[in-house]
């Protein structure tokens, strides 16, 4: 019985019931997540081979899986496309709004429309990556922006579709 396998498996079951027809879109939906790291390679590197001579889309919010696998992106907010491109493009909608700052833990006082990406603990500090328009605080610092940070740009509470 299909149910008692793992996630991978149930996913390559899937991928090999619609192989059958060999259909010219294929349409997954979160294809990775529960995956380890390793069976998540494994089926990203399978979408990309189906991929060679038809449509393959694919709805994630695994932002490693988009920039991996994609050629392009579309981004959707609150029922509008807000971004449509490469995903290599993707991280420019959060250009000059990506910040980084280290202070100790809860000294960090940001604007309220600040948004923080993530926080990693740095022995007796933190360091915080914030996406903001304006420089958020005193220490922060200007940083790259990833793919990640465009998305979060585009997608964040309150952002104008």
């Amino acid at each position: 019985r299909i149910g008692g396998f793992s996630g991978g498996m149930r996913q390559r079951v899937a991928v090999a019931r619609t192989l059958l027809r060999l259909p010219a879109v294929i349409i997954v939906d979160e294809p990775t997540v529960g995956l380890d790291p390793r069976e998540r390679i494994r089926f990203r590197n399978l979408l990309s081979r189906l991929a060679e001579g038809r449509v393959v889309l694919f709805s994630t919010h695994v932002v490693d899986d988009v920039e991996v696998a994609c050629e392009r992106v579309i981004v959707f907010s609150r029922g509008r496309i807000v971004f449509d491109g490469e995903p290599s493009r993707l991280a420019g909608a959060a250009r000059d709004r990506v910040w980084v700052a280290e202070s100790k833990e809860g000294e960090l006082a940001l604007p309220e429309e600040a948004l923080i990406v993530d926080q990693v603990p740095m022995g007796e500090t933190v360091r915080t990556r914030i996406l903001s328009e304006d420089k958020p605080c005193d220490q922060a610092e200007a940083a790259s922006p990833s793919l990640q940070d465009g998305y979060l740009w585009l997608v964040r509470e309150g952002a104008a579709a």
